[in-house]
Formats: C-alpha cells, structure tokens, sequence
C-alpha cells in the first residue's frame, strides 16, 4: 500500500445562528450570527485523522469558488488535498447549521453533484490506500469511465483496500444493496438504525445487514455510547457524561477515531472506547472540527476518566 488513507467526499463552509428554540413550519423566529467554520462531514472525519499524525488524503468534488475550503484543509489540517475534482458547474458547499435546546439542525446546500467520475490515475491512487472512508452519496455516484460504482468497489476490494461507509441517519435501502459486499465497516447513527429497524427487531435488521455482505455494523448513540456489532455477537460501549456546547461533528470524530485505532489494532473494543472518548470530549467545543485535536487530549481526556491508555499510546506511536 502506498500513501494515507483517502477521504472521499463533501468540504462545506459551515454557517452557525443560535437560537432559543427551533421555530415551527411556516413561523418566524430570531437567529444569532455566530462565526463560520469549515465543515464537511466526510473532511471533520479527515481532519480528525489526520490530526493524530497520519498520513491522510482528500478526494472532494468542487467549483473552482471554493478552492479556500481545500486550501484551508492542506494548510491548517495537514491533509494532502491533490486528488480534488474542480467543476464549476456545482453550486458553493455550505451548510447552515441552527443550535437550539441543546441540538443543532443542519440544512445542507445541493451542489448539484450527479456523477463522480474518477480519473485512472485518480482510480489506481485510491487502490494503493490501505483505507477509504467515504459515504453512500459517494458510493452512489462513483465510477471511472465505464466501470461502474459496484465495479469500482470489486476492484478495491481485489487490491486490499479496505473501505469505510458513514451512512449517518440515512439507510440501507434495495439501491444500495449491491454496494454492501464491499463495506468492511458501516457506521449508523440511532436515528438511521431506528429508521433500518422499521419496528422490527435488533437482531433480525443486523442479521439483514450481514446477509448483505457488510462487514462489521457500528451504531453510534450519543450520549449513550455506541453499539457494534460483529457476526460472532456485539460490543456495547457505554456513554460518557459531559457539559454539551455544540455536538455538530461529533459523529464524524467518533468514525474517523474509530476507523484510525481499528486500522492500527484490528480490535473493535479498543476503536470503540478511543472514539467514544474522543466524540465526547469534542462536544465540549463549539465547532465541527472540534474534535480534530490530535492525541493528546484524547489520551489526557481518557486518563481523567479511568481508562488505561497503554494499548492506545503503542497504536497511536505506530
């Protein structure tokens, strides 16, 4: 394998109003200007990767407008930002992001993105990468020249490379059923596990999810921790108890932490604990990128609280 991990997808430049309570459909309600940061699920994953010293790459698709939002992710993140499409047929990325009541509400602006065409050299870059952390938008769309996303996928999996799908509330649903073979771990938020239940129980929707292929299922549950599931049974990771500020971001430092300490140790229960820490300690800071603190304060965070951080500081020194 050569080069960092690769993160393919969205970079947005976060606009943030508070309010005091969210308004209702067809109302009025006041909104305070507070100052825009850099966001982007898929790059606060990056971010946070890459802010505990590895190698780490960014594949997004923009107009040429927004080369501050790639510039700003190579100068301040550390993160290798060549493999970029430009295209300036797509509308700016940004997201306008309302916290309220101790949640935040997040309108995400459609660059009109239809197709990711990946170049060959792009292609064969991405198949050198021990890892690809992307999302179903992504997986959705991608292709290079005639070969499809499920080709793309088949071929990745040929060359090694393992691959990570962020599907956040979203589902599993038939039109992404043929991507499933090809996903070695797929992160679920509890609102998009609750939506794949769809009343039904716990264990026959996960026993639905591996009968697709996917490889290993990792809910997360906010102040509750995170569930993941494996075929030999599952690994339950209770929450921890913090001051909230802002909980935007705190999924994506959750997944990119637990995509780094499980590439590192192949141990789910020590990426879960990691990312557990290091999700929960990023909600005390107002910011997406509030978690792409580097591994000291994760480290630092998980002594106050009990844990050994021995495992983590051999993984992370590696």
């Amino acid at each position: 394998m050569k080069g960092g991990a690769v993160f393919i997808g969205d970079v947005a430049k976060d606009e943030y109003y508070a309010m005091d309570a969210y308004p209702a459909l067809g109302t009025k309600a006041d909104a305070r200007q507070l100052p825009s940061m850099m966001g982007g699920s898929i790059a606060n994953a990056a971010s946070v990767y890459a802010s505990y010293g590895c190698e780490t790459r960014f594949l997004g698709h923009l107009n040429n407008r927004d080369r501050e939002l790639t510039d700003y992710l190579r100068e301040r993140c550390g993160i290798d930002t060549a493999l970029t499409i430009y295209d300036d047929s797509l509308a700016d990325s940004k997201c306008l992001i309302f916290l309220a009541e101790g949640e935040h509400t997040v309108f995400m602006v459609d660059t009109g993105e239809n197709d990711l065409n990946l170049p060959e050299d792009t292609f064969e870059a991405l198949c050198e990468a021990p890892l690809i952390y992307t999302s179903h938008w992504v997986l959705g769309r991608v292709r290079c020249g005639e070969i499809s996303n499920v080709g793309v996928l088949r071929r990745l999996r040929e060359r090694g490379v393992r691959v990570v799908m962020d599907i956040d509330v979203d589902i599993v649903n038939e039109a992404r059923r043929p991507l499933m073979p090809y996903i070695d771990i797929l992160f679920m938020n509890k609102v998009g596990f609750a939506a794949q239940r769809a009343g039904r129980g716990e264990a026959e929707t996960i026993g639905e999810l591996f009968g697709m292929g996917v490889g290993m299922v990792v809910v997360t549950l906010a102040e509750n921790g995170c569930k993941i599931y494996l075929r030999e049974g599952a690994i339950s990771i209770p929450g921890i108890k913090v001051d909230v500020v802002d909980v935007t971001g705190a999924g994506d430092t959750f997944c990119g932490s637990f995509s780094l300490m499980y590439l590192r140790t192949g141990d789910p229960a020590l990426a879960g604990t990691f990312a557990n820490c290091a999700a929960a300690l990023s909600v005390a800071a107002l910011g997406a990128r509030s978690g792409a603190v580097g591994a000291a304060p994760v480290l630092e965070f998980m002594r106050s609280r009990g844990v050994d951080t021995t495992p983590y500081e051999a993984a992370l020194a590696g």
